[in-house]
């Protein structure tokens, strides 16, 4: 599922993959949109919330 998907749904366990430069926030998106997405994925979490980088 997208993060804009999840929109106005909740879950008990969520994971957020690629959270890092370039892939979350994206290149070609304004920085204040993919905050307010990453925002709304972090927002829709009951009892755990995994990030996932890549180093």
């Amino acid at each position: 599922m997208t993060l804009y998907g999840s929109k106005g749904l909740e879950f008990g366990n969520v994971l957020i993959l690629g959270v890092e430069d370039g892939i979350l926030p994206h290149l070609d998106s304004t920085e204040e949109d993919e905050r307010r997405l990453l925002y709304v994925g972090i927002m829709r979490v009951h009892s755990r919330l995994a990030l996932s980088i890549s180093f």
